[in-house]
Parts: C-alpha cells; structure tokens; sequence
C-alpha cells in the first residue's frame, strides 16, 4: 500500500479492497470514494460485536465485551474524565486505580473499592498502585 502526501491538493480514491486493506489513488479525484468508505465503515461498525479483549496495559484477558467495566458508567464519570485515566477504564485496573483515589474526585470510592475487590488485576498492577 502506498503512503499519501495530504499536502497535495487532490483527496485519495477509494481504490479497492482486499484482505481487509483498503487501497487509496491520490491521483484521482475522492470525494465519492471518501464517501463510499465511510458508509462501509458505518455498516461494518453496526454488525460489530465485542466477545472478549485483552486489556494492553495490564495484559488481563476479558471474556465479555468493553461494556462490563465501563468507568464511565459505573463511577458517575464523563467520557473524557474516563479518557483521561492513568488506567485503562473498561479494565479491572481502572477500577483499582479508581479504589486507590487515581481519578477524578467525583468518583465514589467505597463503590470503586467494592467493584475492585471482586475485580482481580495482575501482581505487576497491585504493585503500581501502591
């Protein structure tokens, strides 16, 4: 796949797309194709379902979707507030640094405390967070 100068004053093409690689001609005109690729990204996003993760900052693997451990839902916290955590917040050691006072001062402690004592983290994070 071929890299793209956006300093050019021509927008890329949808091209095609392959093996999950979508291809872009900066030589030809976008607007369309921009469109087109948005669209199926729109109808990809729609059909997509979450069965498990693996958080990557401390390696716990999830079998559920993101939506479980929500801070955001959970801890009366906005999305950027969650955003803006020194833990991932979809992730059992969100919660932990929450419990430990890592996190906005709206969060409510004794609620993250008991969401992270039934949440177990990895030794590496216990030790963090101390």
């Amino acid at each position: 796949m071929q890299q793209l100068d956006f300093t050019q004053e021509q927008e890329p093409e949808l091209d095609e797309v392959e093996g999950g690689l979508i291809e872009l001609d900066p030589a030809t005109d976008s607007s369309e194709g921009i469109a087109e690729l948005e669209s199926e990204l729109e109808r990809t996003a729609e059909g997509f379902s979450v069965s498990g993760f693996k958080c990557t900052q401390c390696g716990l693997a999830h079998g559920h979707d993101t939506d479980k451990h929500r801070a955001s839902d959970s801890f009366a916290m906005n999305h950027e507030e969650a955003g803006q955590m020194e833990f991932m917040p979809n992730c059992h050691c969100g919660a932990h640094a929450l419990a430990r006072g890592r996190g906005p001062d709206s969060v409510d402690r004794a609620s993250a405390r008991q969401t992270a004592d039934e949440a177990p983290v990895p030794e590496s994070v216990q030790r963090q967070l101390r």
